[in-house]
């Protein structure tokens, strides 16, 4: 399945799906329409492909209800329209289901179900999902908190270069939950969300440069995480940089800021 974000969405559900599979010249006309930003003719091809039971249409059809794009926001028709889909196997579907569940969209807020369709989806590989089950487990949300099942949930992830997955798994071996604590190990997946662009793993490795735990303590590095992380919006690394700014030379703070203008994100494919 190619996986082709053309619109960004609220709350980490997933965009629109254009499977390798779908060939109709209607389905692929509402495609085309969509990457087009005509939101309006996609929902109008894709209604009656919904209507006659077409798993991706509904799923693409549940997303711009769910974003209002084309029609009035509605998450009482993007959930029905994700169920559908879902119940039809479509992980994307599945995980978007369990992401209204997580959020109280277009349903009463269950964390339960929540996990159960993100589980249906991990289980086809969706690295989204195989993120968002980690992240229950880690927190006991909709089931017993365990470390071990979220740890395994995010090297899944992790492994389909998933910078959240990333992030969540440097942050376990940071604080040592259901492994061994590990500051390197901690500062190996922090650096891999980072150089992704992920805001938060950005602050991340630069509090562990900050403090030299599981690096060589670098200022100059430290400024060039918290400075590219504060730029993306972190508010914690701004107060960060603020905070490391204080203990650097002039020379240091223009070298980190030499090496923030010519850093560039290091993207890995997910789906």
């Amino acid at each position: 399945m190619i996986c082709r974000h053309v619109v960004f969405l609220v709350l980490a559900l997933t965009a629109l799906n254009m499977p390798a599979f779908a060939g109709g010249t209607d389905f692929q006309a509402g495609w085309r329409a969509a990457q087009q930003g005509d939101y309006a003719s996609a929902v109008r091809i894709w209604t009656p492909l919904a209507q006659q039971g077409d798993a991706t249409a509904q799923y693409n059809l549940g997303v711009m209800y769910a974003n209002g794009q084309g029609v009035a926001r509605d998450d009482d028709k993007a959930f029905a329209l994700f169920r559908k889909a879902a119940e039809q196997g479509l992980p994307a579907a599945q995980y978007n289901l369990g992401v209204m569940y997580d959020n109280a969209r277009g349903v009463v807020m269950n964390p339960k179900e929540a996990l159960r369709w993100y589980t249906k989806s991990a289980e086809q590989g969706y690295a989204l999902a195989e993120n968002a089950a980690g992240v229950l487990y880690r927190d006991g949300r909709g089931t017993l908190q365990d470390f071990a099942s979220a740890i395994g949930w995010f090297r899944k992830a992790a492994a389909q270069g998933d910078p959240k997955a990333e992030d969540n798994l440097g942050e376990m071996y940071r604080k040592g939950w259901g492994d061994t604590r590990s500051d390197e190990q901690a500062a190996h997946w922090f650096r891999k969300a980072a150089e992704q662009g992920l805001a938060r793993a950005q602050n991340h490795l630069g509090l562990l440069y900050f403090k030299g735990e599981g690096v060589p303590e670098d200022y100059v590095k430290a400024h060039l995480w918290f400075n590219l992380a504060a730029s993306r919006g972190n508010k914690d690394a701004a107060k960060n940089l603020r905070r490391v700014s204080g203990r650097m030379t002039n020379s240091q703070i223009a070298a980190a800021q030499k090496l923030a203008a010519q850093w560039k994100p290091r993207p890995r494919n997910q789906h």
